[in-house]
C-alpha cells in the first residue's frame, strides 16, 4: 500500500524542522567560541551532535526521554567528535532545553541536564574549584555539577532557567 501524500509531506516537514532546529541550536549554543582555547573540528562536532539530536527528538515528543539517554548521547558526541565532555554537553543540553520546553510533556523536564556554561558556573561561586573551562571538563565533573543542581533545584534544568 502506498502512503497518501499528506503522510509523506508530514514526514518530510518533520525531517526538515528537526534538521533546521538542530542546526539553529548548535549555533545558539555558541560552542564554536571555545575554539580559540581548544581547537576542534566544528563540522565533526556538528555532525555528531545532529546525529544524536535526531535520535533524541522522538523520545522528547513521546515523553520517554530519560537522563541516561541524554548522557549516552553526550558520551557518543564526545567519542565521535573527539571533544571533552564540557564541549559535547553544551549543544545537546541547549537543544533539549528549548525543544523540551516547547514540545515535551512536563515529565521530560525532570530528565534534562542543565547546560553548563560560564553563566551557570559563575552563578555558583561557592564551587570555584569546579568552575574550570568547558574544554577541561570531564564526565565525572559534569555529573558532579548535575548532582549539585538536582539536590539544590529539584530538577537540574532549573539551575539554568530559574532566576
Amino acid at each position: 500500500m502506498i502512503p497518501d501524500i499528506e503522510t509523506i509531506l508530514e514526514a518530510k516537514r518533520l525531517a526538515v524542522r528537526n534538521k533546521s532546529l538542530s542546526s539553529i541550536m548548535f549555533r545558539i549554543s555558541q560552542v564554536s567560541r571555545i575554539q580559540k582555547y581548544y581547537p576542534f573540528d566544528t563540522g565533526k562536532l556538528e555532525r555528531a551532535y545532529a546525529k544524536e539530536a535526531k535520535l533524541l527528538y522522538p523520545q522528547v515528543e513521546s515523553g520517554n526521554l530519560a537522563r541516561k539517554d541524554v548522557r549516552k548521547a553526550i558520551r557518543k558526541v564526545m567519542r565521535n567528535a573527539e571533544v571533552p565532555c564540557g564541549i559535547a554537553q553544551k549543544p545537546i543540553n541547549v537543544l533539549l532545553k528549548y525543544y523540551a520546553f516547547a514540545r515535551a510533556p512536563a515529565i521530560v523536564l525532570k530528565e534534562l541536564d542543565c547546560p553548563i556554561d560560564s553563566k551557570v558556573r559563575n552563578a555558583h561561586k561557592e564551587f570555584r574549584e569546579w568552575a574550570i573551562p568547558l574544554y577541561k571538563m570531564d564526565f565525572t565533573l559534569y555529573k558532579k555539577w548535575q548532582d549539585f543542581f538536582w539536590e539544590n533545584y529539584g530538577a537540574r534544568i532549573l539551575a539554568d532557567v530559574y532566576e
